[in-house]
């Protein structure tokens, strides 16, 4: 029974720590899509602020950064082609004043390069690690800002970490059932020798 029971766990352990592993690339790469999407929905609401155009409200534009940031703890922030921010989900940010600098890269990619990127680096701001995504907020073919939503990686690895705990609770009821199932034949086996 032992050795059923061995064998068993071997082969969830082959199978399960690579899948785990997988899972969780998987996983933190179908969160950063996400959050692109998101950025891409903001971009749309702050095109008509930015632009000058139409009839583009800043206090709409605050409403829904506040709500999408309260409803998912993320830090958004919008700024114009100079870098200067236009509105943030920190009311601590001081509106007008430069943000987009050399120690946040990713705004020279959605800015002047006009291509929404993402990734993970440190912030001394954030105190940690974050997580990123930056998009430009386009007014027909120009670029009139970008959009950046940000997360603790933390927050983001929790996430992945979930989907794991997942697959490792199936692969312990796997287990479990396969030392039932063992301790059945084993009885079946051995019954009529005793």
């Amino acid at each position: 029974m032992l050795a059923f029971a061995g064998l068993i766990a071997m082969v969830l352990v082959a199978q399960d720590v690579p899948l785990a592993s997988y899972l969780r690339s998987v996983e933190r790469e179908r969160l950063l899509a996400e959050l692109q999407s998101h950025a891409f929905l903001l971009a749309g609401a702050a095109e008509d602020v930015l632009s000058g155009e139409g009839s583009g409200n800043p206090a709409d534009l605050r409403s829904t950064i506040q709500i999408y940031a309260a409803r998912d703890g993320a830090y958004v922030v919008v700024v114009d082609t100079d870098g200067l921010l236009v509105e943030s989900s920190d009311p601590n940010d001081e509106i007008g004043q430069p943000f987009a600098n050399a120690n946040r890269p990713e705004f020279d990619i959605a800015l002047k390069d006009g291509k929404p990127n993402s990734g993970d680096r440190s912030s001394i701001d954030a105190g940690g690690d974050i997580v990123y995504v930056a998009v430009p907020v386009r007014s027909g073919p120009d670029v009139v800002g970008a959009v950046r939503i940000t997360f603790s990686a933390d927050v983001i690895d929790e996430r992945a970490d979930e989907k794991v705990q997942g697959l490792f609770l199936v692969g312990l009821i796997s287990m479990l059932a396969a030392a039932l199932a063992a301790i059945v034949i084993a009885n079946t086996i051995t019954s009529p020798l005793r």
